[in-house]
């Protein structure tokens, strides 16, 4: 059964994609929360992005949230119908620039990652969605940075209540 949950209207759809990438005790997470203002919907998901932590691991949270919110997106635009107006929002201005071409890295490692996005953004936009990226600051975007906290602290929590299942919410 498919509920097109996110739109059933041929007019434009204008949504907001907030993504945020959190780093943690060698774990990397991803936010992403999906906004319909018009119908008043959200959607939230969060990833686990990586295991062993690396050097400029935030920015590696940061540029890969993005990714993975893309993709995210892309499986949910089968369910809409009529022309879509898509903003990803982030508190990385750096990347922001970097995407943008408002600014540009030596490094060939984040020149990679950007590559990554626009690669993904590019399979969006070839959808016929009108896409683009700004930034905002990081006070507006708790929900997506809730969900990349959490994905971050994912394993290392799970082990924990392995463990130690009486530090369960509630267990003591």
């Amino acid at each position: 059964m498919v509920v097109y949950i996110l739109t059933k209207s041929t007019a434009m759809t204008e949504l907001v994609l907030a993504v945020d990438g959190a780093s943690s005790e060698g774990f990397c997470g991803a936010g992403v929360v999906l906004y319909n203002k018009d119908q008043g919907i959200r959607l939230g998901h969060e990833s686990v992005l990586g295991g062993e932590s690396i050097e400029g691991d935030n920015f590696y949270a940061e540029t890969h949230a993005i990714v993975e919110g893309c993709k995210w997106l892309d499986r949910r635009l089968d369910y809409m119908v009529g022309e879509t107006r898509v903003t990803i929002v982030t508190d990385s201005a750096t990347v922001v620039k970097l995407i943008n071409g408002k600014a540009k890295s030596k490094n060939s490692w984040v020149n990679a990652y950007i590559q990554e996005i626009k690669d993904e953004m590019a399979e969006i936009k070839a959808r016929k969605v009108d896409l683009h990226v700004k930034y905002i600051p990081r006070k507006y975007l708790y929900e997506a940075n809730y969900l990349a906290q959490s994905a971050a602290k994912d394993q290392l929590r799970r082990n924990t209540e392995a463990e130690y299942p009486f530090l369960k919410k509630g267990g003591v």
